[in-house]
């Protein structure tokens, strides 16, 4: 059992998972074939299998220049940015952006709010991965543009984002939610000084959990309740209530980590652009977990299995959106569905045409005219508040009317209609033309053995079960402190 024969044997499993580990291929070959591999020999079968499907790590950038061509080639209208580093040896790799025509068309119907992030890369090029995702008219992971580039850093980010402005709708307004990483935030004020910017709030109250003191789990719980509570207040008399409240509990830690924060970029109430209610940056991090599996692989083979995820995903929601029978997704169908049901006893009063008064605890004045609503959620998420839902159900017209563009079947159908087509290999030339060869990045591996597991962030709480109590905390059997029902 040579390590060719293993290769050759193990290629197809390669193929659908990318990350299979050299153990799950020792344990393998003893139920399947019932043969002892060493683990050396399981290591070597499991490389030579991922270059007889990907490539070595050479050959990947020779083939790269070739793929970028016939990827344009079959997807007309797709953008693809490659620059190099020159040195006497040659052209080395230095980054790559690019964003198939698909997707560029369909984030036209999507709402304008971009979700910028990085994740690094496992494969030996390493690097990081930049992208810009965005949500799809039915909350649906929608990743528009992405960029291989050598590290995350103010140079790398001021280079993707030029890029990202050259394929968006020229004079289209879009929101950006990031984390608070220093050269993205002088990128983005660089390339979209008159847009809008919002920091993800879980990212907030890690740094926050982090940066207080206290040491009661309840307290520090309650403080990050309420700072919450702060960023989804909807006007400013309340946020002022809320703020001092959250400042007075601890107030100079507080000013100090907010001091240079301000307040448009983090809470509703102060935020001047449409951002649609979306206060994190989730569908980055689902765009991470999407390619967990693909970031071990070459750069070639990394775009090619991201064209090839984006094939499935608009083949399937596109047949998806083809047998919905509504007019609006959903997403949106099941929100008014809930505000239905929250305000079956609420007592709603015409004063005019358009201006209705809802009677709770307290009273509040909608305009369906002016499309305003005194609780200031009609401006913020620009979807039907409950007080704006119980005025329209008031006045008899038809909901959908009052409903954006970007929640209807239509939208979501149109976000969809291209399509990713195929790369063909088959007439590849196996002999690279010396003027188009390009050569792997310069740099260096870092000493030690890779991770494959994300360092957490700082004041992020990993959960575990315990295998004392079996629940998911925060503890292991060593520090439970869970009672237990002892059986007689």
């Amino acid at each position: 059992m040579t390590s060719s024969m293993i290769g050759g044997l193990i290629s197809s499993d390669i193929r659908n998972k990318a990350l299979t580990s050299v153990s799950e291929v020792v344990c393998d070959f003893k139920d399947y074939y019932g043969t002892e591999v060493s683990y050396r020999q399981a290591w070597m079968g499991v490389e030579k299998a991922r270059g007889l499907v990907f490539g070595d790590y050479s050959s990947s950038f020779d083939d790269l220049r070739w793929y970028v061509d016939t990827v344009i080639a079959c997807n007309p209208g797709s953008v693809f940015y490659m620059e190099f580093d020159i040195d006497s040896k040659g052209r080395h790799f230095k980054c790559l952006f690019f964003a198939f025509k698909a997707c560029i068309h369909g984030f036209k119907y999507c709402r304008p709010v971009l979700m910028l992030d990085r994740t690094f890369l496992k494969g030996r090029h390493k690097g990081c991965l930049l992208a810009a995702t965005a949500k799809d008219d039915n909350q649906g992971l929608y990743p528009l543009c992405f960029a291989i580039v050598d590290g995350e850093s103010y140079n790398s980010w001021h280079w993707f984002l030029s890029k990202l402005l050259g394929i968006l709708t020229p004079k289209r307004d879009i929101a950006f939610v990031t984390d608070r990483h220093g050269g993205l935030l002088k990128a983005l004020a660089k390339v979209f000084p008159f847009s809008c910017h919002s920091f993800c709030l879980m990212h907030l109250k890690k740094n926050l959990k982090a940066y207080l003191s206290v040491k009661s789990r309840e307290s520090k719980k309650y403080l990050l309740t309420l700072f919450s509570r702060c960023a989804y207040a909807p006007t400013i008399e309340l946020f002022n209530e809320l703020f001092e409240e959250f400042k007075g509990r601890y107030g100079h830690s507080v000013e100090r980590f907010l001091e240079d924060l301000s307040n448009e970029c983090w809470c509703n109430a102060y935020f001047q652009g449409k951002r649609y209610g979306e206060m994190c940056t989730n569908a980055a991090e689902s765009f991470n977990s999407w390619i967990r599996d693909e970031r071990h692989l070459f750069s070639t083979s990394l775009v090619d299995a991201i064209r090839v995820k984006l094939i499935e995903q608009f083949s399937r929601r596109r047949e998806v959106g083809k047998k919905w029978n509504r007019i609006v997704c959903p997403f949106a169908e099941k929100k008014l569905e809930e505000a239905f049901n929250d305000t079956k006893a609420w007592i709603v009063k015409k004063c005019s045409d358009d201006i209705y008064e809802i009677q709770l605890d307290h009273s509040v004045m909608v305009d369906i005219g002016k499309w305003s609503c005194s609780c200031r959620l009609l401006e913020i998420d620009f979807f039907p508040c409950k007080h704006g839902f119980c005025a329209i159900k008031r006045s008899r017209k038809d909901l959908n009317c009052f409903l954006d563009d970007y929640y209807r079947v239509s939208s979501y159908c149109d976000s969809y209609s291209h399509s990713i087509y195929p790369v063909s290999s088959m007439w590849k030339p196996n002999v690279v033309v010396d003027d188009d060869v390009v050569l792997p990045p310069l740099c260096k591996r870092p000493a030690g053995r890779p991770r494959t597991e994300r360092i957490p962030s700082k004041g992020e709480i990993k959960r575990i079960r315990c295998s004392r109590c079996g629940k998911m905390r925060t503890h292991n059997r060593k520090t439970c402190k869970q009672a237990l029902l002892l059986l007689y």
